[in-house]
């Protein structure tokens, strides 16, 4: 939320069972030989049931949950994402993919990954950032253009000298 000019500023696609599963319940499920396929398919289906939602209106960001490990080349990767984009008017560069910072990555990787899609207007966001063992080692070696930090960083905050430093 925009809380000044008092708007919605982004959305983010969450991954859901048919029955209500929730994302670790779904991610379980997922295979190495199954990863680029899951990946693949929650883009596509994050925008096209955006759009359908009316995020088209809002002039919001759409973020989606992306599995960094299931991209190889990240310029042929997102040929179908971008493809859906087109198809569905929704701007490129209303485009954020977010990974979580609690599961190890390659930060070589994910510089690749990033440096491609800002070029294809695109941007990255670090999710639950305070909760891996990263920290600011993965902040030294990789920009994001955002981070969302861990819920547990600011809850309760203006009670905690030790949370505002942070």
């Amino acid at each position: 939320m925009d809380v000044v000019a008092n708007r919605t500023c982004a959305y983010e696609a969450l991954v859901r069972g048919p029955n209500g599963e929730g994302a670790p319940e779904m991610l379980a499920r997922v295979t190495p030989e199954t990863r680029y396929a899951f990946d693949q398919q929650c883009r596509v289906a994050a925008i096209r049931q955006a759009v359908a939602a009316g995020i088209m209106s809002t002039g919001a960001l759409l973020s989606i949950n992306f599995l960094p490990e299931a991209i190889e080349d990240p310029v042929a990767d997102s040929e179908r994402t971008l493809r859906t984009a087109r198809e569905t008017g929704f701007p490129p560069e209303r485009l954020t993919f977010e990974f979580s910072e609690c599961k190890r990555l390659d930060d070589a990787h994910l510089e690749r990954v990033a440096r491609a899609y800002r070029k294809m207007g695109m941007t990255t966001i670090i999710d639950d950032f305070g909760s891996g063992d990263w920290g600011l080692t993965l902040m030294s070696r990789f920009l994001p253009d955002a981070v969302k930090l861990q819920p547990d960083l600011i809850r309760g905050l203006c009670g905690s000298w030790a949370r505002r430093l942070v």
